[in-house]
């Protein structure tokens, strides 16, 4: 088993070796098993607003592999296994099922049922909780965000995210720092300088010019 992990680089390389041979592939979840648990019992004493992080099992094989057929049954034209974004939206099938099924902007992914019978089964969930949850939004003032309660429930995008304002201001800020500094060190000597362009060619790279004082180069 040495020898076969020897000649992987990488987790890819690993997983691909796996596929082929059995053994490694258990040998390889036995060996790593002591690392994820300690890991694992690491994070589970993290707490997020006083509310513990929930320390969740991987995907099985078996699990993927349902989920897999899934896909493959619904957009017969896409091969899970190899399928890019880009093949993925050209297919009519699957972008349908995206605008209906899903919901994606810079924070979140969200899947839900529709509420068509013959294309998902019933929700468990109750009517109430069936809705997207919504994108931070600024109240009327503008320093501030809208609650949870007051947006829930409506249309909303993510342009007003935090990380668009604070990049927009720091962008504003920026901008007007390198102006502050253009207009402190942009001497007349400079703006003639700009001015003249022609003196800027490649022909004039290597050129040397005496001093009119020292005749000095």
């Amino acid at each position: 088993m040495e020898n076969l992990l020897k000649r992987c680089g990488s987790m890819a390389e690993i997983r691909k070796a796996g596929e082929k041979n059995s053994e490694l592939a258990e040998a390889w979840t036995t060996s790593v098993a002591p690392v994820l648990d300690t890991v694992a019992a690491r994070y589970s004493r993290l707490k997020l607003k006083v509310e513990p992080i929930t320390i969740m099992d991987a995907v099985t094989d078996a699990e993927e592999d349902a989920v897999m057929q899934v896909i493959t049954t619904l957009f017969p034209a896409i091969n899970p296994a190899t399928v890019t974004k880009q093949q993925a939206d050209k297919d009519p099938a699957f972008t349908e099922w995206v605008q209906q099924h899903c919901r994606r902007c810079q924070y979140l992914f969200q899947i839900r049922k529709c509420d068509n019978t013959e294309c998902c089964s019933v929700p468990i969930l109750l009517p109430e909780r069936m809705i997207w949850l919504p994108d931070p939004m600024p109240d009327a003032s503008g320093d501030h965000y809208l609650t949870l309660d007051e947006v829930m429930g409506t249309d909303t995008d993510d342009t007003h995210r935090p990380s668009t304002q604070q990049s927009h201001k720091h962008k504003q800020a920026t901008t007007a720092t390198t102006a502050a500094c253009v207009d402190f060190f942009m001497s007349e000597a400079l703006e003639k300088q700009q001015k003249e362009t022609e003196l800027f060619t490649a022909q004039h790279a290597r050129a040397v010019v005496s001093c009119l004082e020292c005749s000095k180069p």
